[in-house]
C-alpha cells in the first residue's frame, strides 16, 4: 500500500508558522503568518496532489484539507 503525502503547517516560537513535509525532519519553509503558511500549504498539496493539516498552537489538528483524488471529499467539517 503507497503511503499517502501530507504537509503540515505548524506554530513555532515568535508567532512564526513552519509548513513541515510528513517524513522530514526539518520544515520545508517558515511563514511570519498563519494565513500565509495555509496558503503556500494549501497551493503545495494542490500540486502534490496531497494532504494538509493545519495545528493549532497546543498541537491538535484544527483543519485538514485533501488534494488527493483518491481522498475526496475528506475536507467536509
Amino acid at each position: 500500500m503507497k503511503k499517502k503525502r501530507s504537509n503540515h503547517v505548524i506554530p513555532i516560537q515568535n508567532s512564526e508558522w513552519v509548513l513541515v513535509k510528513s517524513g522530514a525532519e526539518k520544515p520545508f519553509r517558515r511563514f511570519k503568518s498563519k494565513t500565509e503558511a495555509i496558503s503556500f500549504g494549501n497551493e503545495l498539496s494542490k500540486t502534490e496532489q496531497s494532504r494538509l493539516y493545519v495545528h493549532k498552537s497546543d498541537g491538535r489538528i484544527e483543519a485538514r484539507h485533501s488534494y488527493s483524488p483518491e481522498d475526496q471529499p475528506l475536507d467536509k467539517e
